[in-house]
């Protein structure tokens, strides 16, 4: 099972790198607000909770490393959304507000694993409502949506004898899916798809 735990840390960490890299070069940004905000948010008391309880293992190295990560998303975030719209400055604020309730939640029995998973689930209909929105940087969103898939797939396996977690897991896979089907059938790839069939003939 640890090569199983492995597996979905490595791909939620390659898609953490593409979303930072993606937005370097598109200058934009490719985690959803909500998502970014509660995933910083749990990440922050994973490592905290890892940390006062002297649970030191490959887990609390990427716990570190995806709040570094997260941190970057954050600041990625600020300046192409927030910077260009005062008005969600104040948005920030809902972090510490976060922090804090989701503090209390790890406290709670299996409070970590299942917030985990709730949020998993509000990351991947914000992602949905990412694609039907979107009608540029395509491809980008679609490698994202694969990593991500993938590395819940393999956190799904992982934790399945759980029966919320079964339940959400099964549900995210779904909503992943569709994801991924309504951005292949995206109008903006037709276009192009036509375009370079007329470049052919």
């Amino acid at each position: 099972m640890f090569s199983i735990d492995l597996l979905q840390v490595v791909f939620w960490s390659i898609t953490y790198i593409l979303i930072i890299v993606f937005s370097i070069i598109k200058h934009s940004y490719f985690m959803p607000i909500i998502a970014g905000f509660l995933n910083f948010s749990w990440e922050i008391n994973a490592l905290y909770f890892d940390l006062i309880n002297g649970s030191y293992n490959f887990v609390t190295i990427f716990h570190f490393i995806w709040v570094s990560l997260d941190f970057l998303i954050m600041v990625i975030i600020f300046f192409y959304y927030i910077d260009k719209n005062k008005k969600m400055l104040l948005t920030f604020v809902s972090i510490p507000v976060l922090v804090i309730v989701i503090n209390f939640i790890f406290t709670v029995k299996n409070g970590q694993l299942h917030s985990c998973f709730i949020i998993d689930i509000i990351m991947a209909i914000c992602y949905l409502v990412f694609s039907i929105k979107s009608h540029n940087n395509i491809i980008e969103l679609t490698v994202i949506g694969i990593t991500k898939l993938i590395g819940d797939f393999f956190a799904f396996i992982m934790y399945r004898q759980d029966t919320l977690v079964n339940i959400i897991g099964i549900i995210v896979f779904v909503i992943n899916a569709i994801y991924l089907i309504i951005l292949n059938n995206k109008p903006i790839n037709k276009i192009k798809l036509t375009i370079n069939k007329n470049e052919i003939y």
